[in-house]
C-alpha cells in the first residue's frame, strides 16, 4: 500500500499579518482581564462568563467568513477571541474564591490551571 499524498500548506497571510493576528489574541486577553472585574461586580459571575462565552463562540463561528471578507475583519474577530480567552484566566480566581474552602484554594487553583501546561 502506498502512502497518501502530502498536502502542501498554503499561507493566506503574510508573515507580518500572521504576527498581527497572533498579537490580537494577546491584546484582547489583556483588555478583557482589565474590564472583566467591572462586569462581574455589575452583572455577577454567571452572566459575565455567559456573555464572554457567547462572544468567543460567535467570533469563532464568524472567523472563516471574515477570512474571505478582509484582513481587518479577521483582526477584529481575533481580538474578540482574545476577549473570550481572557475570561478563562480570570475565572480561575473567581471560581476558586466562590467554590473552594479557604484551606484548599491553592490545590483547587492548581487543578484548575493545569490546562495551561
Amino acid at each position: 500500500m502506498s502512502a497518501p499524498p502530502r498536502m502542501k500548506a498554503v499561507s493566506i497571510f503574510s508573515p507580518e499579518e500572521q504576527a498581527a493576528l497572533y498579537s490580537m489574541i494577546g491584546i484582547g486577553t489583556f483588555f478583557s482581564s482589565i474590564i472583566i472585574f467591572k462586569f462581574i461586580q455589575k452583572f455577577g459571575g454567571r452572566w459575565t462568563f455567559t456573555g464572554y462565552g457567547i462572544c468567543s463562540g460567535i467570533a469563532t463561528i464568524l472567523l472563516p467568513f471574515c477570512v474571505d471578507h478582509s484582513f481587518a475583519a479577521v483582526i477584529v474577530i481575533r481580538f474578540l477571541q482574545g476577549i473570550g480567552s481572557g475570561m478563562s484566566f480570570v475565572s480561575v480566581g473567581y471560581v476558586a474564591t466562590a467554590w473552594s474552602p479557604t484551606q484548599q484554594r491553592g490545590l483547587f487553583m492548581s487543578c484548575l490551571t493545569t490546562f495551561n501546561q
